[in-house]
């Protein structure tokens, strides 16, 4: 901390992550441990504070330049809070939350330069390597995204930068929209009692991919999957249509209505059409190898 009064944050020609010191705050989760294992593989230098450690959020923010916040979506506006006075102008803050547009209004309030990121995959799947990672500018008078943008992409990350309410619509249909079918979908089996082990042996692969998708997610943190969509701002709109659809659609079921079933069909279908038949390539290549999984 007494090296870092030294020597102020000072923003040199020719920057590498190297040149800097990054602070991960929440550096003891999942997300935050990955990424300072990923930064310190490279020689980067990385400070972690966390709720075991000796070191504060206020300390290993002055002690840093760049600060990355990885904390639970339900606290990260509370750490925003608690840091904002030790950010200054020079430094660069970074937050890896599943949403965007809330934490940025939080950070606006600070005087630092702020840049959004979301990894689009779960550190279990052990690379950075081909993954995509969402990257949201909002203040960069100091040309940090060159620098990151620079360093995944020697990585060989998928890169999609957008704007922080850009992600968030997204992010109603990918994270709120489909993983509130698929918790729906399990907890609606739970309910009713069925025997999963005893329902794969009546599947097809397309099942199986399925049911693996859903059981993936409870393997995973609940309290995660619960913040995101009481967290973007787009749920409750994303939500309500879905209600709508799932009325029309068991109301058309429940009176045999063919012809308004073939209807609604249809119109997602036409929706599809430039999709579709890549859907169909892609997922007959799974389905050969879910076969050879099943033979294995």
């Amino acid at each position: 901390m007494e090296e870092s009064k030294i020597h102020p944050n000072i923003i040199p020609l020719g920057r590498t992550l190297k040149n800097y010191t990054i602070g991960i705050i929440g550096g003891l989760g999942q997300i935050g441990s990955f990424f300072s294992s990923l930064f310190s593989s490279d020689e980067i230098r990385v400070l972690i504070s966390d709720v075991s450690t000796s070191l504060t959020n206020s300390d290993l923010v002055i002690a840093s330049d760049i600060v990355i916040i990885s904390v639970p979506i339900d606290q990260t506006v509370n750490v925003i809070n608690e840091i904002a006075a030790d950010l200054t102008p020079e430094k660069l803050v970074i937050e890896m939350t599943s949403v965007k547009m809330e934490p940025t209004s939080a950070l606006l309030k600070s005087s630092a330069d702020i840049i959004g990121i979301h990894p689009m995959f779960n550190p279990s799947v052990g690379t950075i390597t081909k993954q995509t990672m969402v990257m949201t500018p909002v203040r960069d008078r100091n040309d940090w995204l060159p620098i990151f943008q620079g360093y995944f992409e020697e990585k060989d990350v998928k890169l999609k930068i957008t704007t922080p309410e850009n992600h968030d619509q997204m992010m109603s249909l990918i994270q709120v929209l489909i993983h509130y079918n698929s918790i729906s979908i399990g907890i609606t089996m739970a309910k009713m009692g069925f025997d999963i082990h005893e329902t794969l042996e009546y599947t097809s692969p397309i099942y199986r991919m399925e049911l693996a998708m859903i059981g993936r997610i409870f393997a995973q943190n609940g309290r995660l999957y619960g913040s995101i969509p009481m967290h973007n701002p787009f749920t409750q709109k994303t939500l309500l249509e879905h209600k709508l659809t799932l009325e029309e659609m068991s109301k058309i079921i429940l009176t045999k209505d063919l012809a308004g079933f073939m209807e609604k069909f249809q119109f997602a279908s036409s929706f599809f059409e430039n999709f579709k038949e890549k859907a169909m390539e892609e997922s007959n290549q799974l389905i050969k190898h879910m076969v050879k999984l099943n033979d294995n």
